[in-house]
């Protein structure tokens, strides 16, 4: 009756095979289908052999069908919001160190780094390229210096559970299988290879289910015991048996549009927190308010540029110190940069740095690959994680910009003054002005 009102049949030339076979081996039929309509285009069905790791009692069916596109291909058509695509950087091999020749990296970067000894900088395209060479050579010569890993292979059904009762049982089942092929896969149940293969396929899948079942219990069990002894441990394996498998956002609602893949999930973060970047002035903020911290931005930066010819020149050593303070085995950067290409660098490396950071404090400019970075969106706790607005962005800063950071930090704190009269009562103003009006704290980018 249901067939029938919704006018449903088998695809043309559909396949004739055994799709499910009894657990005792003893009975196998064709009992599962694809039924399409008359509309679905040039439908095409496959029915895998029964995998001897497949613990159902089902085979695989698969059914393609054709798809016919509108040529309006506009963001209202598709129903998805208007976002720019992504431009995918190429994707840098993370570096195992504990792999790595530290002295032939060493020794390759001392090599690539020569023609940086002593940089002519005219412009700031000079800096642009000094960035790039440097982060190239880093790169290359620690990629050189470290073993290639194997290929990775094929994707492969994993079970949840093993032992050596489940190895053995796999290994009598394929080494059933190998004799069944070499004599000639017949299906007929009188022959005693396919008799064999049989039997051992459903011993094989009997003891899988049986250690799977003993796994859980033995977990669950776990968790009885450690109510009444150790309540930090109770609540640790109940928070391990509810988390979910994938941590990644599969759906996010932004701009009134649902979006449910990959890329426009990313698109769509980036998105959000680009308008979070962009300055925007708002209507109701205090104009006195935004006028004077203007105009004090104004002054702080006439009196830093007055005080330029003042800048003492970033020495070698102070770059060895940020360099030995930094953390290791944490993400790198888009660059394939991480802390150990310079914790494990030559000592002629913190010269070429100190160079690079004395030019950004003298002439102001910043080149564009310090700039950039990785930006994670993670989730707030107990949020609804279908909202953008409810994750805070983590940025992975470049290295060479921290170093930056870290010599300007050192320098503060070993020397806490303001050397301009003028420019310490502008802070005060502002402290005070701040204090008075707490719905102000935070001024206008």
């Amino acid at each position: 009756m249901f067939i029938e009102e919704h006018a449903l049949c088998l695809a043309e030339g559909y396949p004739k095979k055994q799709t499910f076979y009894h657990a005792s081996s003893t009975a196998s039929s064709q009992i599962d289908y694809w039924l399409v309509s008359s509309d679905v285009i040039d439908p095409h069905v496959t029915i895998a052999d029964l995998h001897h790791l497949n613990l159902s009692d089902h085979c695989d069916i698969t059914l393609r069908i054709g798809i016919q596109q509108d040529c309006d291909t506009t963001a209202h058509a598709r129903g998805t919001v208007e976002v720019e695509p992504i431009t995918k950087a190429p994707t840098k091999r993370r570096i195992d160190w504990k792999k790595t020749d530290t002295q032939l990296y060493s020794d390759l970067v001392r090599e690539g780094i020569e023609c940086l000894r002593d940089p002519i900088i005219v412009s700031d395209l000079d800096v642009e390229v000094m960035v790039k060479t440097l982060n190239t050579i880093l790169y290359k010569a620690s990629s050189a210096a470290t073993a290639t890993p194997k290929p990775r292979s094929s994707s492969k059904k994993k079970l949840n559970v093993w032992n050596e009762h489940i190895a053995s049982a796999v290994r009598s089942s394929k080494l059933a299988h190998r004799d069944w092929k070499a004599a000639g896969s017949h299906h007929v149940d009188n022959d005693p290879t396919y008799i064999a293969k049989k039997a051992a396929r459903a011993h094989m899948r009997s003891t899988i289910r049986q250690h799977n079942y003993m796994q859980k219990q033995d977990r669950f069990d776990e968790i009885m015991e450690a109510d009444g002894k150790d309540t930090r441990l109770f609540y640790k394996l109940v928070g391990r048996q509810r988390k979910a498998k994938s941590t990644a956002t599969e759906i996010l609602l932004y701009n009134s549009c649902t979006l449910n893949t990959s890329e426009d999930v990313a698109a769509g973060f980036a998105s959000h927190f680009e308008a979070l970047a962009t300055p925007n002035h708002e209507t109701q903020f205090n104009e006195d308010y935004y006028n004077q911290v203007t105009f004090d931005k104004l002054i702080i930066e006439e009196i830093a540029c007055s005080d330029r010819s003042d800048v003492v020149a970033v020495t070698p050593g102070e770059i060895t110190k940020v360099i030995c303070s930094f953390k290791g085995n944490k993400a790198q950067d888009i660059y394939g940069i991480a802390a150990e290409h310079f914790k494990h660098g030559p000592s002629e490396l913190a010269g070429v740095i100190a160079t690079l950071i004395t030019h950004i404090f003298t002439t102001w400019y910043v080149p564009r690959q310090l700039k950039e970075g990785i930006l994670t969106p993670v989730p707030k706790k107990n949020k609804d994680q279908t909202l953008p607005t409810n994750y805070r962005g983590i940025n992975s800063l470049i290295h060479h910009w921290e170093d930056t950071g870290e010599v300007i930090v050192r320098r503060t704190r070993d020397k806490p003054r303001v050397t301009n009269q003028r420019c310490k009562r502008v802070l005060q103003r502002h402290s005070i002005f701040s204090e008075c009006c707490p719905s102000n704290h935070r001024s206008p980018k």
